[in-house]
């Protein structure tokens, strides 16, 4: 049985990301220049990023609060899809950091809405600043962190890390140490864990057919904070993220892993 996340309040901080797919065929080559013609047939619109983390998180059954730019601004990922293969992906995006009075302000109502649990999504699109994590770290609130940058120092304080494998690759051993846990994603192998930078274990996933990695890094993290949050010890709760961002690579696109979908896998 899966424990009951109804009762919990996870606030999700970070880039919130439109996911645009462009579904198409090619079918003739341009006569203005040696490339082929995509000629559109229908779009879908997904939320990627923090959004897709708190998706997950209500998916699980939980109260996700989520704070981010505002819908109008996020930057948009366009993937143009022939049959079931993405041709190329044109993105779209600004990139300047939050103001110090942005991250107050965000910081504010996180602490307003009393959350068991931040989740700090990072796609470095200028929310996750200094000031932000510095006033996460002075509220005292549990949280833990998706990366997306070289310098872990900015996170320190979190009760894990979860980097996949070429971002764990550009830390130092130094930089292990910043987090009480770093669980490093490592696909269709499972996760690495390492605690206070000394290796833990590595926790296998079950093997499945992939049909799209898309933001399985989103269902890691929203499972993972979800499990810590209603008191599963950490090998545990990796064991549980697997299970959800198992089921999410084989859909296709941006997708959330439900709790009777999460339930069926994990049995």
């Amino acid at each position: 049985m899966l424990p009951d996340f109804s009762h919990l309040r996870i606030a999700v901080i970070g880039d919130a990301i439109w996911d645009r797919y462009v579904y198409g065929r090619v079918d003739r080559i341009s006569p203005e220049a040696p490339v082929p013609v995509f000629v559109e047939e229908r779009v879908e619109m997904k939320r990627g990023g923090a959004a897709n983390v708190a998706a997950n998180v209500r998916a699980l059954g939980a109260d996700a609060w989520l704070s981010g730019h505002l819908p109008g601004n996020w930057p948009v990922k366009t993937r143009f899809v022939v049959g079931t293969h993405q041709s190329f992906r044109v993105d779209r995006e600004n990139t300047e950091s939050i103001e110090a009075e942005q991250a107050k302000m965000i910081m504010d109502e996180v602490t307003a809405f009393e959350p068991d649990m931040v989740i700090v999504s990072d796609y470095a699109k200028g929310v996750v600043t200094w000031n932000l994590m510095d006033g996460l770290r002075a509220s005292g609130l549990r949280f833990i962190v998706d990366p997306k940058r070289d310098d872990w120092l900015i996170y320190r304080g979190a009760d894990a890390i979860t980097p996949n494998r070429a971002e764990a690759g550009m830390i130092e051993n130094s930089g292990l140490e910043f987090a009480k846990a770093v669980v490093v994603t490592l696909g269709e192998e499972g996760a690495d864990i390492l605690r206070y930078g000394q290796p833990y274990g590595l926790v296998r996933a079950r093997r499945v057919e992939v049909a799209d990695v898309t933001g399985a890094g989103d269902t890691f993290i929203a499972t993972l904070g979800c499990a810590l949050a209603v008191g599963l010890d950490l090998v545990e709760a990796v064991r549980m993220s697997n299970a959800a961002a198992a089921v999410v690579v084989g859909k296709r696109g941006t997708a959330t892993c439900t709790l009777k979908e999460l339930e069926a896998i994990y049995a």
